[in-house]
């Protein structure tokens, strides 16, 4: 029997503790560096919703909680999305379909239950997953093979293709897109790998509607708790184009230090090659900034953990980006007291523009948001900082566990939202990077 997955169980912890490489057999602490830990990346589904018959008695999708164990932290979870409306099958062409084009499966379960702030963001993608139809007097309900996906049948002198659906059919892609990446860049970490599938991710139609409905960010979480960051490509996750460059940054960052006291270590600043005339030029023209941090925690399992989230996290790490107006110097002491000299800067007011804004990435292991507005609004707004939270490291009695360093993936996608502005050539002329011409060469 399957639970569902609000707080950590034996079993997601498993996965977490098997995803960071400190599972029983990947080698004691004092016998392997943290760099050479063999990380893994699972990807999991987010479980079904039940397969009822009767549509009288049809319930809301929220109503069915992501199922044990996809509220591991460092999993990729899957839920599912539809485009299947057509239906072909004998004797149902008066039947209709259950969900929109572009909207979440029938079949797939959400984590809108779930407790802000402690539970992660789940599922944080939805691939095609089928749908299902009801009749015409809407009493009765069913899944059908034009509704669903196709896969190789176990019987193959019966039927060599047979349906598939549901979040199974949708983890199934997820993973083949990641084995994917993975054999196109070998250099991609576990942690990058998840990243760029995330990154890839976009809303569809529908569910751009439903999250610029309102301008509340708390209500776009439950939203979000519904379809993830949306639907993944594997052509976005490997390409850059004219108006859409993508910065890859993998790095080891330690987030605690036990010299004079346990306290946080340093902030990792990274300076974003936009150039200041391209923004000039570009004026109002708008643009899409998304970043995508990733990480893998090691789990502490307990009571304590699923009601705090820094008691579960051995370690967390947030993105800041430098808000408007707002000097370098002041915005690396508003996020580092170490840069302090005794006193906090006065708060910057929260930038509007981001889809969901800070308080979005308050629990999991990977944060995603999507800044909108005027290109001249990034305007000396270049730098953009990775910063520890608390965990559970920084308090045990081992030194050795206060000092451990970790591993993260860091995205920056800068997107014009006119498919016919080029920002792609002065990016990549500001950082130096030859760009290719054609030559003609006679036959």
């Amino acid at each position: 029997m399957l639970f569902h997955g609000a707080t950590a169980s034996s079993w997601s912890a498993a996965i977490d503790q098997a995803a960071i490489g400190r599972m029983l057999g990947d080698g004691d602490d004092e016998d392997v560096e943290e760099a050479d830990r063999r990380k893994r990346l699972f990807v999991v589904s987010a479980g079904n919703t039940p397969p009822e018959q009767d549509y009288t008695r049809i319930r809301s999708q929220d109503d069915f909680p992501i199922e044990d164990p996809a509220q591991a932290w460092n999993a990729l979870t899957v839920g599912g999305c539809t485009d299947l409306v057509e239906i072909h099958d004998e004797g149902f062409e008066d039947w209709t379909a259950m969900a929109s084009v572009g909207t979440l499966s029938p079949h797939s379960r959400t984590s809108t239950a779930w407790r802000q702030g402690v539970s992660p963001i789940k599922p944080e993608l939805v691939i095609e997953a089928g749908n299902r139809a009801v009749n015409p007097a809407q009493t009765a309900c069913a899944s059908m093979g034009s509704l669903s996906l196709l896969t190789t049948g176990s019987n193959v002198t019966a039927a060599s293709l047979v349906p598939f659906d549901a979040t199974s059919a949708a983890a199934a892609q997820g993973a083949r897109m990641a084995a994917q990446i993975q054999a196109q860049h070998p250099e991609y970490w576990p942690e990058t790998v998840r990243a760029v599938m995330v990154h890839s991710a976009q809303w569809t139609p529908a569910m751009l509607q439903e999250l610029n409905s309102t301008q509340s960010k708390r209500a776009r979480y439950a939203m979000v708790r519904r379809f993830g960051y949306g639907v993944p490509s594997y052509e976005r996750a490997v390409a850059s184009a004219t108006n859409h460059v993508a910065l890859v940054a993998q790095a080891e960052i330690q987030p605690f230090a036990s010299h004079g006291g346990r306290k946080f270590n340093k902030c990792h600043y990274y300076s974003l090659p936009i150039p200041p005339d391209m923004l000039e030029t570009l004026n109002n023209e708008r643009v899409e900034m998304k970043v995508t941090l990733s990480y893998f925690i090691e789990p502490n399992p307990g009571l304590s953990a699923n009601v705090d989230a820094q008691r579960y996290q051995s370690h967390g790490l947030r993105f800041d980006h430098q808000r408007r107006r707002e000097p370098v110097a002041r915005f690396r002491q508003r996020v580092n007291a170490a840069e302090r000299n005794g006193r906090r800067p006065a708060n910057e007011p929260a930038d509007p523009n981001w889809m969901l804004g800070e308080d979005s990435v308050s629990a999991g292991s990977l944060h995603c948001d999507v800044w909108t507005g005027p290109a001249v609004d990034l305007l000396d707004r270049d730098t953009l900082c990775v910063k520890p939270v608390n965990g559970w490291w920084r308090n045990r009695a081992s030194l050795e566990i206060c000092n451990r360093k970790s591993r993260y993936a860091l995205i920056v996608t800068l997107r014009a939202l006119n498919p016919d502005v080029n920002i792609y050539t002065p990016i990549r002329t500001s950082i130096g990077l030859p760009i290719p011409l054609p030559i003609e060469i006679p036959v």
